[in-house]
């Protein structure tokens, strides 16, 4: 799966609002435990901690998605694109279960709009236990086909998230899919997945992708959100909507991103989203 680097590129005059305004909304998903521990202890302390591999929502987060139904379903529908890890998809779910258009959505599961590969949080455990339960015939429709066109096999789309680390060398990326195809054979993911996060630790790198390479992501989806709409981006009657994650839309939102040479922190201009949080986002 290949991420374009756009450089020299300008930011649009309007970036975002915290409105829902827009044609194109992003939500971020409901609250978690991780969430929690993060705020208590820093990411930089849980981290590593394998049981939240592809956490799911709390109580609080459940609460929260089905609140924004209050939002959602006063909106027509154009498209809706959700990451493929288990707390959007399950907030993509409860946002759109009780939506009048609900038999016609078909959600676009996009491996582009997951969050940043930093912690065991970040990682999904079994992809093809996500598919399972989320899909053509659950009760919001969900559409896998971009892993099947842009990953060749199980082990592929179960690890897609290595494409995006940039911080490791093509070794030891290497090393790591053999591990964790051992590791799925075996269902001991969770392990796995904290000893990737252990390995980044002690040789101290920051975040397995950079936020460089997240900032790149931010850019291609919204490249594909242009080809995808290029004739009704000027209509706001049907809204698309982009169940995502903090990050991402932290580096979908900052003008400041576009001219910083090195990323090594979260720009100080982007929109820090609440969970279920919606925003507008603006393309030019």
């Amino acid at each position: 799966m290949k991420i374009e680097k756009y450089d020299n590129i300008k930011p649009p005059e309007k970036i975002y609002e915290r409105n829902t305004n827009g044609k194109i909304l992003y939500i971020r998903h409901g609250k978690t435990e991780f969430n929690i521990l993060q705020q208590k202890f820093g990411s930089e302390n849980v981290k590593t901690l394998g049981k939240y591999t592809d956490g799911i929502l709390n109580d609080e987060g459940k609460e929260q998605a089905k609140s924004a139904q209050k939002i959602i379903n006063n909106f027509k529908i154009e498209k809706v694109y959700c990451s493929p890890l288990r707390r959007t998809l399950e907030t993509c779910l409860l946002i759109f279960e009780n939506h009048p258009e609900r038999n016609n959505i078909i959600v676009e599961v996009c491996p582009y709009i997951t969050e940043l590969v930093n912690c065991a949080y970040d990682i999904p455990k079994y992809i093809e236990d996500n598919k399972k339960e989320y899909n053509l015939n659950s009760k919001i429709k969900f559409d896998w086909s971009n892993f099947d066109k842009y990953f060749k096999s199980n082990d592929e789309e179960n690890f897609f998230y290595l494409n995006f680390i940039d911080t490791l060398s093509k070794e030891e990326i290497q090393t790591k899919f053999n591990n964790l195809v051992e590791a799925r054979k075996k269902r001991k993911m969770s392990d796995e997945v904290s000893n990737l996060t252990i390995y980044a630790k002690e040789k101290n790198i920051k975040t397995l992708e950079s936020f460089k390479h997240l900032f790149y992501r931010t850019l291609c989806f919204k490249k594909l959100l242009e080809n995808n709409h290029k004739d009704s981006l000027l209509d706001n009657q049907k809204k698309i909507i982009v169940v995502t994650h903090k990050a991402f839309i932290n580096f979908s939102t900052s003008k400041l991103a576009y001219n910083m040479e090195k990323i090594d922190k979260n720009p100080e201009d982007c929109c820090v989203t609440n969970n279920c949080e919606f925003i507008s986002l603006y393309l030019n």
